[in-house]
């Protein structure tokens, strides 16, 4: 419920309509016989990022604590699990950029 209430107030906040211009394509839709581009504003994609990380450290924390017994030490550890997974995300996507498979035709 948070997070909803989060990506209201932004949203508000952007002045973005709530359904946005169709602008950044994330795939594609059926609709009966045509395709519609689904697409993600980019203040969508930043808020689906946060909420996304904020889950996995509270996760990671609590599963840390449950094997440690200790909140700092489960907090420094899923703090370091996150920067690791920033970083090494980054990487492989950096790599992925460079190969064409599954592309359909295009190449990035």
């Amino acid at each position: 419920m948070i997070f909803i209430n989060i990506c209201v107030i932004l949203q508000r906040r952007a002045r973005i309509p709530a359904i946005a211009p169709q602008r950044y394509n994330t795939g594609i839709q059926k609709t009966s016989n045509t395709q519609i581009a689904s697409m993600d504003s980019p203040l969508r994609t930043i808020v689906k990022a946060l909420t996304w990380q904020i889950l996995g450290l509270m996760t990671t924390s609590l599963i840390a604590w449950l094997h440690t017994g200790s909140v700092l030490g489960a907090l420094t550890f899923a703090l370091s699990t996150s920067a690791t997974g920033l970083a090494f995300f980054f990487v492989h996507e950096r790599l992925w950029a460079h190969i064409g498979w599954g592309l359909g035709g295009r190449r990035a």
